[in-house]
């Protein structure tokens, strides 16, 4: 299971220590070396008496008390913890370190600076609180190759960038500096102050950015374009971008302008990125064109606002989003001899991919702000899962990367306020092999607290819901289980108990046994007060052949005491939702497809057993949607937009058996699936 990276047991962690301090004090090769530490506890490196005298609390004093001229490499380690010190590098330019040029004996041609973590499984954590503009600003003297390496590190929250090679101090350049195997995430600036990447190339040349994870950069106004790397000037040449991940940036991921030529970006991943184009070059009027610039052997998926906006990101035309259909004397474009080289196998599912699958869909108020967050997990067909949310309300806009992995695929999800907090969460179920369920956050992470662990592939997840069914203030998940012999088992357990969910068991383990049968099979579960009691129902979709059945569960007690679906065409619930879309009564949403391949949506209030198409219904339906060509496949209830109860949000695809189409709407729920906006869309 792809989750965060766990820390090093206490046994580990001390092995790599002893190592550390033997290589500290023992460096070996033929160059020399020297080793400083950063340690900004109140007494820094208390627990080491030997590097007490190169000990310092913050990296702008580290590097200070190098002095020149430098005839040594020099190791700066950082140790563990939110590392916040700021340094005024220049009048309202805050900085964790400041190189300026003035300080070229502080760099060197020929030696280097590495900052990296004291412990490599737990690097430090730089902070720039959403106030400070800099990680590292380099500013050297004429002609200079400052030789800086950020390695290992956790950069987060600055308004520009984690590396600022530029501008150019004194008719200069800077060069040879290296960020590599670091974690960026946050960056980006407000409106007044908006970054312009998090690796800025000014007249530098020569730089490595390697084997980093990009994670949710962009300005806080989109439309101020924030881009991953940015390469500017004809003194920006020979820079090597390779082997990055880039998941959820805003702006080009890769920029050259002006004169910038012979770079290289080869083989990095980026998806849920470029508002506009993955890999662009740009001359303004009056601005020279570079040439050389190549890119190859990358792969490039699921660009921002990719149903609108055009996005090729290699060769050809590439024009501004906002601009003409056809490119301008301002718009950019890479159609001359100057154009970005593709000289490499590309991988590129730009907007039209030739399979597409939404796995799962919810919505929350994960991030306790204004307004509740679309949650989706899609899958390619190389296998590869990614899970994105949008902005508050269901915008088309996806800035939110969860998670991605190319092994454990995303099956369902469940939303609840699960422990004392009060803030909404997001469960999870993943599939590969066997089957999992995780609880976490929906603003950051899925795996916060594993709940089911079925390695072995005897027990299936069918489906999942939940609510307060105890009317305690504090939310149970439940969820049905599928055995490879047949039995089916719904269980209601606690959602932040370790695997507190064991099906394997005469029982659910930790879990509570609600219903156990062998003949009929659950095929969708959703939680709403349909007898309006004032206590959440669960509505339950069974299959047993051709007959569907749809009953009410009370989770409390585990008794089925009403059923209010009946029937034997043999059709098959797909999903159902339950919501107050009126603003006052709760009504059940079901979708299902009948053996033919008609695909219905009815709306009922789900209070008692009726009659539809002389084989029993639910009372008082309303059928609002029917297809044969577009399939409703997840249904999802919530109140996304302010005021007026809930709406619907609807997962529609086309053709069913080899997806090619898909889009996602938001309804009103009680007229259409419709009515509002369109949330997502993928044509080919």
């Amino acid at each position: 299971m792809p989750c965060p990276p766990l820390r090093a047991t206490a046994v580990s962690r001390c092995f790599v220590l002893v190592v550390l301090i033997a290589i500290a004090l023992h460096p070996s090769g033929a160059r020399a070396e020297q080793y400083l530490y950063v340690d900004n506890s109140s007494t820094p490196c208390a627990s080491y008496p030997t590097f007490q005298s190169a000990c310092y609390p913050n990296l702008q004093a580290a590097y200070d008390a190098i002095g020149g001229p430098i005839t040594e490499d020099h190791h700066i380690k950082v140790f563990p913890g939110i590392h916040t010190a700021r340094n005024d590098c220049y009048t309202g330019f805050l900085t964790a370190l400041c190189i300026r040029p003035g300080a070229d004996d502080y760099t060197s041609p020929q030696y280097s600076i590495v900052i990296e973590p004291f412990d490599p499984d737990d690097p430090p954590l730089f902070d720039g609180e959403d106030v400070a503009t800099n990680f590292v600003w380099v500013r050297t003297g004429p002609n200079r190759a400052t030789n800086v390496h950020l390695q290992g590190l956790h950069v987060a929250r600055f308004h520009n960038s984690a590396l600022n090679l530029g501008t150019k101090g004194d008719e200069g350049f800077n060069g040879g500096n290296r960020i590599e195997s670091c974690t960026v995430y946050e960056m980006g600036g407000p409106d007044e102050d908006p970054g312009y990447g998090v690796v800025l190339f000014e007249d530098s040349k020569n730089n490595w950015v390697a084997d980093n994870l990009f994670l949710n950069n962009a300005n806080e106004n989109p439309g101020n374009l924030y881009h991953t790397t940015y390469g500017n000037f004809d003194d920006c040449y020979g820079n090597v971008i390779e082997g990055n991940t880039v998941i959820g940036s805003v702006g080009d991921v890769f920029k050259f302008r002006n004169g910038a030529h012979h770079n290289v970006v080869r083989h990095n991943y980026v998806v849920s990125s470029a508002y506009q184009c993955y890999v662009q070059y740009m001359a303004r009027p009056g601005e020279t064109w570079g040439i050389g610039n190549s890119v190859y052997g990358n792969t490039f998926v699921f660009p921002h606002d990719s149903a609108d906006q055009p996005s090729l990101p290699i060769d050809g035309t590439c024009c501004h989003a906002v601009g003409p259909a056809t490119c301008g004397p301002w718009v950019f474009t890479n159609s001359d001899g100057s154009s970005l080289v593709g000289d490499g196998d590309n991988y590129v599912y730009g907007a039209s991919p030739t399979s597409l699958e939404v796995t799962a869909l919810a919505s929350g108020d994960f991030n306790d702000g204004p307004g509740a967050e679309i949650v989706r997990a899609q899958e390619l067909p190389s296998g590869l899962t990614v899970v994105d949310a949008t902005l508050a309300g269901g915008d088309t806009y996806y800035p939110t990367h969860l998670y991605s992995s190319d092994a454990w695929q995303v099956i369902d999800f469940s939303v609840g306020r699960f422990d004392a907090s009060g803030s909404e969460q997001l469960v999870s179920a993943f599939r590969a092999g066997g089957d999992r369920i995780y609880r976490g956050d929906g603003s950051s992470t899925l795996t916060i607290n594993r709940l089911f662990t079925g390695d072995s592939g005897l027990w299936a997840v069918r489906a999942m819901t939940s609510g307060d069914y105890f009317q305690d203030g504090v939310d149970e998940l439940v969820v049905a289980f599928e055995s490879t012999s047949g039995v089916t088992k719904i269980c209601r357990g606690d959602a932040t108990i370790f695997n507190g969910f064991d099906p394997t068991q005469s029982g659910c383990g930790l879990a509570t046994l609600l219903y156990s049968s062998s003949t009929w099979k659950v095929r969708a579960l959703s939680s709403g007060d349909l007898d309006e009691d004032g206590v959440p129902d669960v509505a339950v979709a069974f299959q047993n052949g051709v007959n569907t059945r749809v009953y009410l569960l009370n989770a409390a007690t585990g008794l089925l005491f009403r059923k209010i679906f009946d029937d034997w065409s043999n059709l098959t619930v797909n999903s159902m939702a339950v919501g107050a879309f009126d603003g006052q009564n709760h009504d059940l949403m079901t979708a299902w497809r009948t053996a033919s391949g008609l695909t219905e949506v009815y709306r009922g209030t789900g209070d008692a057993f009726g009659n539809v198409n002389g084989n029993g219904g639910v009372k008082d339906l309303q059928r609002i949607y029917v297809s044969t060509g577009w399939h409703v496949t997840r249904l999802w209830a919530d109140e996304l937009r302010d005021g007026g109860g809930d709406e619907i949000v609807t997962v529609f695809q086309a053709p069913l058996a080899a997806p090619t189409n898909i889009q996602v709407w938001l309804g009103d729920g009680t007229t259409t699936l419709t009515s509002y906006h369109k949330v997502y869309q993928w044509t080919p």
